[in-house]
């Protein structure tokens, strides 16, 4: 597994051969697929590197305010970002710090890695630079997860375009097959969002707005969030 990662990162130009003096261990973390299976994340044990870091205080939101800051919106859209944090890339200088070692060679990351203590603030300050003028008003970004929320089905492929025109000019690139696109109601972040004023939650791990769990799908929301899919995959 280590080697096929390696190869991948590699070959993707995430990483890059070091002669760094730095070097942190790799670590092979347990993970539940979504069929049940046990598979691994590749990490990289960058402890000692985090306890040396000046801390990033920028906010990362809080999940459930971001949620109540849905109103009374009907459609919702949620984008997710491809390869999180490795879209952004580490002044050269600084490279060496995030060096690793394994049995092939000396590694550090041209993109930020998983692991260190300040990445989840970079993204979310990246993110939010890059949305600027969406945020709040046309979207609610997330670290990686950005949703677009509206009334009408024209205000949300409208919004939905300008999102797309803002990440398409920081070439940010987001994940179809993990999108999701003019749906009624969903789940964020393992919470429940709807439009439904009423009903009753699907499960008591959820918060978030209530949701009705015999809802239809109503046909005009189907048909745009087909096209939509499409869309997404030819932008990608």
């Amino acid at each position: 597994m280590v080697d096929e990662h390696i190869d991948e990162i590699l070959k993707k130009e995430i990483i890059e051969p070091s002669i760094s003096p730095w070097s942190s261990s790799i670590v092979l973390v347990q993970k539940k697929s979504r069929n049940g299976t046990v598979k691994y994340r590749f990490c990289i044990n960058y402890r000692f590197l985090n306890a040396v870091t000046k801390p990033d205080a920028y906010p990362i939101p809080n999940i459930v305010d971001t949620l109540d800051s849905l109103g009374q919106s009907k459609i919702f859209s949620v984008l997710d970002m491809a390869s999180g944090y490795h879209q952004i890339a580490i002044k050269p200088e600084n490279r060496e710090k995030t060096a690793f070692s394994c049995h092939k060679d000396h590694f550090q990351f041209i993109k930020v890695p998983f692991g260190l203590n300040n990445a989840p603030a970079t993204y979310q300050r990246c993110i939010g630079v890059i949305l600027m003028w969406l945020k709040g008003i046309d979207c609610l970004v997330y670290l990686h997860d950005i949703i677009c929320f509206s009334v009408t089905m024209k205000e949300h492929v409208n919004k939905l375009c300008a999102i797309f025109e803002m990440l398409d000019q920081a070439n940010f690139k987001i994940q179809p097959e993990k999108c999701v696109f003019a749906k009624d109601t969903g789940i964020f972040r393992t919470h429940l969002y709807s439009w439904y004023p009423t009903g009753s939650k699907k499960d008591k791990s959820y918060r978030g707005v209530s949701c009705s769990e015999n809802s239809k799908r109503h046909s005009s929301i189907y048909w745009a969030s087909r096209l939509l899919q499409k869309a997404c995959s030819e932008f990608c």
